[in-house]
């Protein structure tokens, strides 16, 4: 599996927002007093003919660019908790892209991978999957790393997914009943107190960001190589050249009885 090049646009597309967010505000306030250094600009307004002339063109070809379809989606992929088809695909591609490079780089097998609900930011509708839709979905420059955990942190990490009510994971199943652990399933299997487990997730979250503080203790850390948006795309296209669409579903991966 190639890693593909970082999605960036071009210096004109951050022109483009640049401008744009110039000519949105009046920037008329005068400058307070000691910003000495500083250049007030007063004669730009969000009717500056001159600006939208220059931004027209980029605008378009913008557009073009994000209308780009990398897929086709069978089903609306919709977001939610305890568990949701559009969390199921997500956290099920990056465990599959992300997987072929580590075990490339390390000859060690990823375990499972655990995202969360709030970095996903839109669902897709059903039809075509454009490049739009993945920048809408995850606008974040969140990077995917690996961490390594001990059993006592596996099972902080399970007791945080029935506080938080439930996030997008992958390899990995939790039943709970009356609001505790009735059993966890990693790859089929039940977590062993005497092993360690590679978790595949962000890097913000490995930063304990949404309060996953089981991560900042962590027996090591490797960062895998690719974006989450970089490895969404990845996903979509290979899939796409194989004639495959996605067609992602609910699978009782958390599940309260």
């Amino acid at each position: 599996m190639k890693i593909p090049k970082k999605q960036r646009f071009p210096l004109h597309f951050a022109l483009i927002i640049i401008l744009l967010g110039i000519s949105s505000c009046a920037l008329k306030n005068p400058l307070k007093k000691g910003d000495k250094e500083n250049i007030q600009i007063n004669n730009l307004s969000a009717n500056d003919t001159s600006i939208s002339k220059m931004i027209v063109p980029y605008k378009e070809e913008l557009a073009i660019a994000m209308g780009e379809v990398l897929n086709v989606s069978e089903v609306n992929l919709v977001k939610g908790r305890p568990e949701s088809n559009l969390g199921n695909f997500i956290a099920d591609l990056s465990y599959s892209v992300c997987s072929a490079i580590y075990y490339n780089n390390n000859n060690e097998d990823i375990d499972f991978c655990l995202l969360n609900e709030g970095g996903l930011r839109a669902s897709i509708a059903k039809g075509p999957i454009t490049l739009g839709n993945v920048y809408e979905l995850m606008p974040f420059e969140n990077e995917m790393v690996i961490i390594t955990l001990d059993y006592k942190h596996i099972i902080e990490l399970f007791n945080y997914l029935i506080t938080s009510g439930g996030e997008p994971i992958s390899k990995a199943s939790l039943l709970i009943v009356n609001n505790k652990i009735e059993s966890i399933l990693i790859n089929g299997s039940i977590p062993e107190p005497d092993r360690v487990y590679n978790v595949l997730t962000t890097d913000y979250l490995a930063r304990g960001g949404d309060k996953m503080n089981f991560f900042l203790d962590p027996v090591k850390e490797e960062k895998i190589g690719i974006k989450l948006r970089d490895a969404i795309i990845l996903y979509l296209k290979e899939e796409a050249i194989k004639g495959n669409t996605v067609n992602a579903e609910i699978e009782g991966r958390i599940r309260y009885e």
